[in-house]
């Protein structure tokens, strides 16, 4: 992709999803992170370049990433994009060495058609792996930068039921927004707070956009798990 600077563009947030990821750990299920790359050509080089990663997700094989990636969408430009996934076994390091991890499969698609697709939504099988049957689901949104409106929230846990056999619950919450073909997609995870069945997490800020796509009235999902028993 070589950008002329004149050429229209609106900013682009996606959102990440996989299902039935091959699971690569003998004790436990694999612990998934996926990698953005979008093909680049400038000063005469071309290639692969990094944009983002989620985080990991620990013993999961359908994992809803929380870690959004952005880039520009440019209207008169075909831009190239792959998505990678890796079993992560270095949690010491922010940025493992991806060649070191485990490969869960990869998929190549432009931009232009996810935003063509019902909804935004698009759903693409992993390659270069023995799991036919794994799939990547890939969102994608075009934020309003005039819509700056947020909710602030500050929410208490009492009395959560423990899950946990030897000691209490690892609780930690999924906010949903509620798509109106019946779909959800996650829009913030909060943090998980070890051992506590009151818990109280951070504050934090949504903003109306990401929650209810701008509009009040429309109702949003909060689901609280079990970071043991949920694989979160």
């Amino acid at each position: 992709m070589s950008v002329v600077a004149s050429c229209p563009s609106t900013k682009v947030e996606l959102t990440l999803s996989a299902t039935k990821l091959k699971d690569t750990d003998v004790f436990s299920k694999s612990d998934p992170c996926c990698v953005v790359y979008q093909y680049v050509q400038q000063a005469g080089r071309q290639g692969w370049k990094e944009i983002g990663r989620t985080e990991t997700i620990m013993n999961c094989l359908k994992p809803e990433w929380n870690t959004k990636i952005y880039l520009e969408y440019y209207f008169e430009e075909r831009q190239k994009l792959k998505f990678e996934i890796y079993d992560i076994d270095d949690f010491q390091n922010r940025y493992p060495v991806l060649e070191n991890q485990d490969f869960l499969g990869r998929a190549e698609c432009e931009l232009a058609e996810i935003i063509a697709s019902n909804n935004g939504t698009f759903v693409l099988p992993l390659r270069d792996v023995n799991a036919p049957r794994s799939r990547i689901i890939i969102h994608a949104e075009e934020i309003d930068e005039g819509q700056k409106e947020s909710l602030r929230f500050h929410i208490h846990g009492r009395s959560l039921d423990k899950k946990d056999f030897f000691g209490k619950s690892d609780p930690f919450l999924n906010f949903y927004r509620l798509n109106s073909d019946g779909s959800r997609q996650l829009v913030y995870r909060t943090e998980v707070i070890k051992k506590n069945l009151n818990p109280e997490w951070k504050p934090f800020e949504l903003s109306v956009r990401q929650l209810c796509q701008g509009d009040k009235t429309r109702e949003f999902l909060i689901e609280c798990f079990d970071y043991d028993n949920d694989g979160g």
